[in-house]
Protein backbone atom coordinates (compact mmCIF):
# COMPACT_ATOMS: atom_id res chain seq x y z
CA UNK A 1 0.00 0.00 0.00
CA UNK A 2 0.91 3.58 -0.95
CA UNK A 3 1.04 7.19 0.52
CA UNK A 4 -0.13 9.28 -2.19
CA UNK A 5 -0.73 12.34 -0.39
CA UNK A 6 -2.68 12.63 2.88
CA UNK A 7 -5.24 11.34 3.57
CA UNK A 8 -5.22 9.17 0.58
CA UNK A 9 -3.85 5.67 0.24
CA UNK A 10 -3.57 3.71 -3.09
CA UNK A 11 -2.52 0.11 -3.88
CA UNK A 12 -0.98 -0.29 -7.39
CA UNK A 13 -0.72 -2.76 -9.41
CA UNK A 14 1.85 -1.73 -12.22
CA UNK A 15 1.49 -5.19 -14.50
CA UNK A 16 -0.96 -6.76 -16.96
CA UNK A 17 -3.13 -9.33 -16.00
CA UNK A 18 -6.13 -9.80 -13.35
CA UNK A 19 -6.04 -8.22 -10.25
CA UNK A 20 -8.70 -8.63 -7.60
CA UNK A 21 -10.07 -5.28 -5.72
CA UNK A 22 -12.88 -5.53 -2.96
CA UNK A 23 -14.98 -2.09 -2.48
CA UNK A 24 -16.08 -1.33 1.02
CA UNK A 25 -19.47 -2.41 1.05
CA UNK A 26 -18.44 -6.22 -0.14
CA UNK A 27 -18.47 -5.78 -3.62
CA UNK A 28 -15.92 -7.61 -5.82
CA UNK A 29 -14.27 -5.52 -8.77
CA UNK A 30 -11.80 -7.38 -10.84
CA UNK A 31 -9.60 -5.49 -13.32
CA UNK A 32 -8.38 -7.45 -16.82
CA UNK A 33 -5.35 -5.28 -17.80
CA UNK A 34 -4.21 -6.87 -20.65
CA UNK A 35 -2.41 -4.69 -24.11
CA UNK A 36 -4.14 -6.75 -26.56
CA UNK A 37 -7.50 -8.09 -27.60
CA UNK A 38 -5.70 -11.49 -27.99
CA UNK A 39 -3.71 -11.36 -24.37
CA UNK A 40 -7.26 -9.79 -22.87
CA UNK A 41 -9.17 -12.76 -24.02
CA UNK A 42 -6.66 -15.20 -22.59
CA UNK A 43 -6.65 -13.76 -19.50
CA UNK A 44 -10.41 -13.30 -19.37
CA UNK A 45 -10.93 -17.26 -20.76
CA UNK A 46 -8.13 -18.52 -17.76
CA UNK A 47 -9.30 -16.13 -14.67
CA UNK A 48 -11.87 -17.80 -12.19
CA UNK A 49 -14.30 -14.30 -11.01
CA UNK A 50 -15.73 -14.05 -7.56
CA UNK A 51 -19.59 -14.46 -6.86
CA UNK A 52 -21.42 -11.23 -8.10
CA UNK A 53 -18.36 -9.24 -9.40
CA UNK A 54 -17.83 -6.51 -11.43
CA UNK A 55 -15.03 -7.06 -14.56
CA UNK A 56 -13.60 -3.59 -15.38
CA UNK A 57 -11.47 -3.34 -18.46
CA UNK A 58 -9.29 -1.03 -19.89
CA UNK A 59 -10.14 1.58 -22.64
CA UNK A 60 -10.64 0.77 -26.51
CA UNK A 61 -9.70 -3.06 -25.55
CA UNK A 62 -11.43 -4.43 -28.64
CA UNK A 63 -9.84 -2.18 -31.23
CA UNK A 64 -6.28 -1.36 -32.84
CA UNK A 65 -4.19 1.18 -32.02
CA UNK A 66 -3.77 4.04 -32.79
CA UNK A 67 -7.56 5.49 -33.31
CA UNK A 68 -6.92 6.26 -36.86
CA UNK A 69 -7.85 2.20 -37.97
CA UNK A 70 -10.65 1.78 -36.12
CA UNK A 71 -13.39 2.82 -38.10
CA UNK A 72 -12.06 0.73 -41.09
CA UNK A 73 -12.24 -1.93 -38.14
CA UNK A 74 -16.03 -1.44 -37.46
CA UNK A 75 -17.05 -5.31 -38.05
CA UNK A 76 -14.39 -6.73 -36.39
CA UNK A 77 -14.98 -4.36 -33.37
CA UNK A 78 -18.80 -5.38 -33.58
CA UNK A 79 -18.22 -9.17 -33.83
CA UNK A 80 -15.81 -8.77 -30.73
CA UNK A 81 -18.36 -7.40 -28.60
CA UNK A 82 -20.49 -9.50 -29.80
CA UNK A 83 -18.27 -12.16 -28.37
CA UNK A 84 -18.44 -10.61 -25.23
CA UNK A 85 -22.17 -10.56 -24.71
CA UNK A 86 -22.26 -14.24 -25.61
CA UNK A 87 -19.70 -15.01 -23.10
CA UNK A 88 -21.27 -13.19 -20.52
CA UNK A 89 -23.93 -15.71 -20.81
CA UNK A 90 -21.46 -18.24 -18.95
CA UNK A 91 -21.47 -16.01 -15.85
CA UNK A 92 -24.78 -14.15 -15.47
CA UNK A 93 -23.61 -13.30 -11.92
CA UNK A 94 -20.94 -11.21 -13.36
CA UNK A 95 -21.32 -7.60 -14.86
CA UNK A 96 -18.77 -6.78 -17.41
CA UNK A 97 -17.65 -3.05 -18.56
CA UNK A 98 -16.15 -3.20 -21.73
CA UNK A 99 -13.96 -0.79 -23.33
CA UNK A 100 -14.58 -0.20 -26.40
CA UNK A 101 -15.86 2.07 -29.43
CA UNK A 102 -19.45 2.22 -30.14
CA UNK A 103 -20.82 3.37 -33.75
CA UNK A 104 -24.47 4.67 -32.70
CA UNK A 105 -25.37 6.45 -35.63
CA UNK A 106 -24.49 6.11 -39.71
CA UNK A 107 -22.32 8.71 -40.58
CA UNK A 108 -21.15 9.92 -37.42
CA UNK A 109 -17.67 8.83 -35.44
CA UNK A 110 -17.40 6.26 -33.56
CA UNK A 111 -17.43 7.02 -29.73
CA UNK A 112 -15.47 5.71 -27.16
CA UNK A 113 -17.04 3.90 -24.57
CA UNK A 114 -17.55 1.50 -21.22
CA UNK A 115 -20.56 -1.02 -22.24
CA UNK A 116 -21.88 -2.51 -19.61
CA UNK A 117 -22.92 -6.32 -20.38
CA UNK A 118 -24.52 -8.80 -18.12
CA UNK A 119 -26.16 -12.47 -18.99
CA UNK A 120 -25.37 -11.45 -22.58
CA UNK A 121 -27.60 -7.91 -22.40
CA UNK A 122 -25.56 -4.52 -23.12
CA UNK A 123 -27.67 -2.58 -20.29
CA UNK A 124 -26.08 0.77 -20.15
CA UNK A 125 -22.56 2.82 -21.46
CA UNK A 126 -20.77 5.48 -20.23
CA UNK A 127 -19.09 8.03 -23.80
CA UNK A 128 -15.37 9.60 -23.05
CA UNK A 129 -15.76 13.27 -23.68
CA UNK A 130 -12.25 14.89 -23.35
CA UNK A 131 -9.36 13.74 -26.01
CA UNK A 132 -5.96 14.07 -26.68
CA UNK A 133 -4.29 14.87 -30.14
CA UNK A 134 -4.57 10.83 -30.69
CA UNK A 135 -8.36 10.47 -30.10
CA UNK A 136 -9.17 14.06 -31.86
CA UNK A 137 -10.87 14.09 -35.46
CA UNK A 138 -11.27 10.24 -35.07
CA UNK A 139 -13.88 9.56 -32.65
CA UNK A 140 -16.87 11.49 -31.50
CA UNK A 141 -16.87 13.74 -28.44
CA UNK A 142 -19.57 12.48 -26.11
CA UNK A 143 -21.79 15.54 -24.33
CA UNK A 144 -21.89 13.77 -20.90
CA UNK A 145 -22.00 16.36 -18.11
CA UNK A 146 -22.50 13.53 -15.84
CA UNK A 147 -20.59 10.43 -15.14
CA UNK A 148 -23.09 7.61 -15.51
CA UNK A 149 -23.72 5.00 -12.79
CA UNK A 150 -24.59 1.29 -13.51
CA UNK A 151 -28.19 0.72 -13.08
CA UNK A 152 -29.11 -0.61 -9.46
CA UNK A 153 -25.23 0.98 -7.76
CA UNK A 154 -23.78 4.04 -6.36
CA UNK A 155 -20.46 2.80 -9.03
CA UNK A 156 -19.92 6.02 -11.29
CA UNK A 157 -17.92 5.07 -14.28
CA UNK A 158 -15.83 7.54 -16.48
CA UNK A 159 -13.36 6.59 -19.09
CA UNK A 160 -9.79 7.85 -19.03
CA UNK A 161 -9.21 11.39 -19.44
CA UNK A 162 -12.67 12.21 -18.33
CA UNK A 163 -11.17 12.00 -14.66
CA UNK A 164 -9.19 15.02 -15.44
CA UNK A 165 -12.47 16.92 -16.31
CA UNK A 166 -14.44 15.29 -13.26
CA UNK A 167 -11.61 16.69 -10.87
CA UNK A 168 -11.90 20.22 -12.73
CA UNK A 169 -14.88 20.83 -10.25
CA UNK A 170 -12.68 21.38 -7.19
CA UNK A 171 -11.45 24.79 -9.46
CA UNK A 172 -15.05 26.01 -9.08
CA UNK A 173 -15.72 25.99 -12.90
CA UNK A 174 -19.15 26.06 -14.48
CA UNK A 175 -20.25 23.35 -16.27
CA UNK A 176 -19.97 22.20 -19.44
CA UNK A 177 -16.20 22.99 -18.34
CA UNK A 178 -16.58 19.99 -16.23
CA UNK A 179 -17.92 16.44 -15.65
CA UNK A 180 -19.70 15.66 -12.67
CA UNK A 181 -19.73 12.61 -10.75
CA UNK A 182 -23.20 11.94 -9.33
CA UNK A 183 -23.34 13.07 -5.09
CA UNK A 184 -24.90 9.46 -4.53
CA UNK A 185 -21.84 7.66 -5.91
CA UNK A 186 -19.14 6.03 -3.32
CA UNK A 187 -17.51 4.07 -5.91
CA UNK A 188 -15.66 5.41 -9.20
CA UNK A 189 -14.57 2.75 -11.70
CA UNK A 190 -12.50 4.02 -14.58
CA UNK A 191 -11.36 2.46 -17.83
CA UNK A 192 -7.82 3.92 -18.90
CA UNK A 193 -4.73 4.10 -21.57
CA UNK A 194 -3.27 6.44 -19.58
CA UNK A 195 0.03 6.79 -20.75
CA UNK A 196 -0.49 8.43 -23.96
CA UNK A 197 1.66 11.24 -25.04
CA UNK A 198 -0.56 14.23 -25.13
CA UNK A 199 1.59 15.19 -28.42
CA UNK A 200 2.20 12.35 -31.56
CA UNK A 201 6.07 13.76 -31.68
CA UNK A 202 6.64 13.72 -27.82
CA UNK A 203 10.00 11.49 -26.82
CA UNK A 204 9.32 7.77 -24.88
CA UNK A 205 8.55 9.65 -21.15
CA UNK A 206 9.51 8.20 -17.71
CA UNK A 207 6.82 6.80 -15.12
CA UNK A 208 6.45 9.95 -13.80
CA UNK A 209 5.40 12.23 -15.92
CA UNK A 210 2.45 9.85 -16.53
CA UNK A 211 1.91 8.83 -12.91
CA UNK A 212 2.46 12.43 -11.32
CA UNK A 213 -1.33 13.98 -13.04
CA UNK A 214 -3.12 10.35 -12.19
CA UNK A 215 -1.96 11.57 -8.59
CA UNK A 216 -3.05 15.27 -8.74
CA UNK A 217 -6.08 14.15 -10.47
CA UNK A 218 -7.09 11.78 -8.32
CA UNK A 219 -6.56 13.22 -5.14
CA UNK A 220 -8.55 16.72 -6.45
CA UNK A 221 -11.53 14.34 -6.74
CA UNK A 222 -11.57 13.22 -3.42
CA UNK A 223 -11.49 16.91 -2.08
CA UNK A 224 -14.21 18.05 -4.55
CA UNK A 225 -16.52 14.79 -3.93
CA UNK A 226 -16.54 14.26 -0.02
CA UNK A 227 -19.05 11.12 -0.95
CA UNK A 228 -17.16 9.34 -2.78
CA UNK A 229 -14.80 6.59 -0.56
CA UNK A 230 -12.87 5.00 -3.56
CA UNK A 231 -11.65 4.84 -7.05
CA UNK A 232 -10.63 1.48 -9.27
CA UNK A 233 -8.56 2.40 -12.39
CA UNK A 234 -8.47 -0.79 -15.15
CA UNK A 235 -4.97 0.44 -17.29
CA UNK A 236 -2.93 -0.65 -20.23
CA UNK A 237 -0.13 0.15 -22.41
CA UNK A 238 0.21 0.19 -26.05
CA UNK A 239 3.83 1.29 -26.64
CA UNK A 240 3.16 4.81 -27.40
CA UNK A 241 4.75 6.34 -24.28
CA UNK A 242 7.53 3.85 -23.74
CA UNK A 243 5.90 2.47 -20.74
CA UNK A 244 5.13 -1.45 -20.37
CA UNK A 245 3.61 -1.37 -16.84
CA UNK A 246 -0.06 0.25 -16.70
CA UNK A 247 -1.64 2.08 -13.56
CA UNK A 248 -4.21 -0.34 -12.27
CA UNK A 249 -5.20 1.36 -8.96
CA UNK A 250 -7.46 0.88 -5.96
CA UNK A 251 -7.51 4.56 -4.63
CA UNK A 252 -9.66 4.49 -0.77
CA UNK A 253 -9.86 7.62 1.03
CA UNK A 254 -9.14 6.61 4.65
CA UNK A 255 -11.99 6.37 7.30
CA UNK A 256 -11.60 8.61 10.43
Amino acid sequence: MEILAPPFEADFRREHGAHDFTLRSGQAVSVISEPTWESFLTTLAETKFPKNSIVLTPELITAPYPPSQIEANTTEICNRIIHIQNLSALRPDVTILLGTPTFNKFGEKPRNSLVFVNNSVRFGQVDKRAFGQFGMGYMQRSENKDATLIPGTNLATLVCADLILAARRNKGVAEPSFIQIPESAEALLVSSCWAVPLLDREEPQSDDRYLAPLISQTTKIFEAYPNLQEIVMADRTTGASGLDAPFNMHVVRPTG
